[in-house]
């Protein structure tokens, strides 16, 4: 469930980049490192089967 939103999460995230390509990439990928440390965190909480 919780990859499903994560998943949900990255294709708006690429649907906001495909609709603005403007957008910083900077941002994007400082998003991107944040998203990935949350993702490390929630996996040592909750180990995958």
């Amino acid at each position: 469930m919780l990859q499903d939103k994560f998943t949900i999460f990255f294709e708006l995230l690429i649907s906001v980049r495909l609709v603005n390509p403007r957008i910083a990439l900077d941002k994007s990928y400082e998003l991107l490192h944040l998203i990935q440390m949350l993702h490390q965190k929630v996996s040592l909480l909750m180990p995958t089967p």
